[in-house]
């Protein structure tokens, strides 16, 4: 994503990915080599970059200004009109005038909408560039005034410690090596935790600023000489899902705990507590941001843990009208658990894996689902493998990413498709059931799937205790959603509005609340979503959303129209052209 996104080669190390750094190899090779062209850039291009950036930024803060007044303006107007005591009392035809002259004048929304839009593009654009032009010629610079130094490193990568000799030989490589200058020129590294040192030496602040991802998988001291080579963290986390296993006993901690001093030996815990425990209990909360988006499964798929673990605050932007029976299957079988695993969920779920294989066979490699298989049982997971290996050829499974596992394999995971097997019974002893009530388990088990999601049991839902996790669970999916409905607000401006789409043959919602913002009219039009903003007539959809509310839902793929009433009614053929122009784009 950082190469896709920001559209430079070799800002990223990965070697996870490339454990030989044969890419690294190749490229170091390149900028070293004869035919290498510089870019000829100066440290003054780039300053005067930023200097142009500073200056659009201005710009963009005013044309920001003029868009939130004319929102403003156009709720204002109907309500001056209607509610002041010098124009309350004015005929309709005195009313209508005034909407009719102020449709002519003004620029309509929508076109300033999009203008502003096209200025976050172009100042995404220019940052883009600026950030470019940087990685260009700190290259070039290193290149000239650093050449020994990136010399040094590349002859160290190509050595290989193949005997004790050629081993010695590497390490005095190495100790040549000036690891500053290999990270001002190679800035971005990804890497984990119990691989660093293999890449990287010991040395304090190298990096600007360390990401840890998935921290509550992160055992305190693995990442302590991480921290070591950062001058700033940034720990990113959820203490609602798993967290790191530990090897420590509880021995060997309380033995070592001995030898610290008393006030420090709160922080010494660390078979239990992770690395984002650790900053959530020492960080300040005006150190902390909470990230609420959520982008990657339909909302039915994450709409039981948003209210079970998250107290239903996530903003799911991919809240869509849609019946949950699309996303979300449960199946039922007559399977029985024996030796710790369920057969006949085992041959069922195979089975539709199968037809999945089947039915995308002709499908591009791109556009085949990818498919999860998880149970919370080890035994149910490894008889799954055992049949996977047998049943379906190794092109198969790497053309759908098969990955089979508990939740512990799926965390940071996820795929289009998942098949999620309980392997339980009626006749299961009670302490599967308690292991299946475990929160960040389940936690993880259920939010895997992007589009769709399977899940198999044998057990009668009545055998579930009440007020636990997996009957909760249960519950939930038992009855349609609610929150999948707008609501029947009466209007007449948007009746109009809402007659015009159906005429077109569009599904209208009114009222749709998606992150607490009511949508006034969500419209689909063949596969996409529109969501309409009604401004300015008297009522409950009078008010316009923020410009933040409009990017939140625009980032979950709903585009957002503005509609003044003063337009409606002064122009309404311009308006309709404009929403006909809409729906037609989405064809």
């Amino acid at each position: 994503k950082i190469r896709s996104n920001i559209g430079i080669e070799n800002l990223c190390v990965n070697p996870t990915k490339d454990a030989t750094f044969w890419e690294l190899r190749d490229y170091l090779e390149d900028i070293l080599g004869r035919n290498y062209k510089r870019s000829n850039l100066q440290f003054r291009d780039v300053e005067n970059r930023f200097h142009d950036l500073d200056e659009f930024m201005e710009e963009h803060k005013a044309l920001e200004y003029r868009l939130k007044s004319s929102f403003e303006g156009e709720r204002t107007i109907v309500d001056v009109l209607n509610n002041r005591k010098s124009t309350a009392r004015s005929s309709l035809i005195f009313k209508e005038r005034v909407l009719k002259s102020r449709s002519k004048i003004g620029v309509p929304l929508w076109e300033s909408l999009q203008e502003y839009y096209k200025s976050i593009e172009t100042y995404k654009e220019k940052t883009l560039s600026i950030l470019q032009s940087i990685i260009r010629y700190k290259i070039d610079e290193n290149v000239i005034n650093k050449r020994a130094d990136l010399r040094n490193y590349h002859s160290f990568l190509r050595s290989a410690a193949v005997t004790s000799q050629a081993k010695e030989y590497k390490e005095s490589l190495e100790a040549k090596v000036d690891y500053n200058v290999v990270v001002d020129t190679f800035p971005v590294w990804l890497v984990k935790a119990n691989e660093v040192s293999k890449i990287i030496p010991l040395e304090k602040e190298i990096f600007d600023v360390l990401i840890i991802d998935e921290a509550s998988q992160c055992d305190i001291p693995s990442v302590l000489p991480l921290i070591h080579r950062a001058k700033k963290c940034i720990v990113v986390g959820d203490s609602k899902q798993l967290n790191h296993v530990s090897f420590i006993t509880n021995s060997f901690e309380s033995a070592a705990r001995r030898d610290v001093v008393e006030d420090k030996r709160h922080l010494c815990g660390h078979r239990n507590r992770s690395v984002l425990n650790l900053a959530e209990e020492t960080l300040d909360p005006m150190e902390v941001t909470q990230l609420n988006e959520h982008f990657r499964s339909q909302f039915p798929l994450i709409a039981f843990s948003n209210s079970e673990f998250y107290n239903s605050e996530l903003n799911i932007l991919t809240k869509r009208p849609i019946s949950t029976n699309r996303h979300i299957e449960f199946i039922q079988t007559a399977g029985k658990r024996s030796k710790g695993y369920n057969q006949v969920e085992v041959d069922l779920l195979i089975a539709n894996v199968r037809k999945r294989i089947e039915d995308e066979e002709k499908l591009p490699e791109h556009l085949k689902s990818t498919i999860g298989i998880l149970s919370p049982f080890r035994k149910q997971v490894d008889r799954i493998f055992s049949v996977l290996k047998k049943e379906f050829k190794l092109e198969e499974i790497q053309a759908h990413k098969i990955l089979v596992g508990t939740a512990f394999t799926f965390q940071g995971n996820e795929r289009d498709e998942m098949h999620l097997t309980l392997a339980l019974d009626n006749g299961s002893v009670g302490g599967s059931f308690t292991f299946l009530n475990r929160a960040d388990v389940f936690n993880v088990s259920v939010t895997r799937a992007r589009n769709v999601q399977y899940i198999y049991h044998s057990f009668d839902r009545e055998v579930l205790k009440d007020n636990t996790t997996i009957s909760n669970f249960f519950s939930f999916y038992a009855k349609e959603m609610d929150e999948l409905k707008g609501k029947d607000l009466k209007d007449t401006f948007c009746d109009d509005v809402e007659d015009f789409f159906k005429e077109k043959g569009c599904d209208c919602w009114r009222a749709f609340e998606i992150s607490g913002v009511s949508i006034d009219l969500l419209v689909k039009n063949g596969d996409d979503f529109v969501g309409i903003d009604l401004i300015g007539f008297p009522g409950e959809m009078q008010d316009y959303y923020s410009l933040e509310r409009y990017k939140m839902i625009e980032r979950g793929k709903i585009k957002l129209f503005p509609m003044a009433y003063s337009m409606w009614k002064g122009n309404k053929e311009k308006c309709k052209a404009a929403l006909e122009q809409l729906i037609e784009a989405k064809k």
